[in-house]
């Protein structure tokens, strides 16, 4: 009888077998999901609902001493329904800003480093620090 309802909807019988054998695990993990609803809920609310996925993940770091993939946030705020009032810039690129992290330097040698003259410039330097190092003199490159 398995083996014919199986064809009729057509799924295989050791996958029936399978997602049967597995609803003690779905069950676990689906009360471990509202465990983690909660807590992003509460994280939610302290924010008055002003909060996306990456400012929760950040607080959740911080403040509860939880890691949990920004993916799985968005899911679980997907599924209770939470969604951000407004959009606001994304924490990391703050971050990265106020740390100037990835700041573009002046040009104090004044070089004209474009594409003709990058191979020139490079070899160059080398010519220099290897001349250097021959005198003695030891300067990173």
């Amino acid at each position: 009888m398995t083996r014919y309802l199986c064809e009729l909807v057509e799924v295989s019988p050791s996958g029936y077998y399978r997602w049967l054998g597995a609803e003690e695990d779905r069950e676990l993990r689906a009360a471990a999901d509202e465990q983690d609803i909660l807590l992003i809920k509460q994280h939610f609310d302290a924010l008055r609902g002003k909060a996306g996925a990456l400012v929760i993940k950040m607080r959740l770091e911080q403040i509860s001493g939880v890691v949990m993939n920004h993916k799985k946030i968005r899911r679980l705020m997907g599924k209770a329904g939470l969604v951000a009032v407004i959009r606001q810039a994304n924490p990391y690129r703050k971050m990265a800003k106020a740390t100037q992290e990835h700041k573009t330097c002046p040009n104090l040698l004044e070089r004209s480093l474009t594409k003709a003259n990058l191979r020139k410039c490079f070899s160059l330097t080398s010519l220099i620090c290897a001349m250097e190092a021959d005198a003695g003199h030891t300067f990173p490159v």
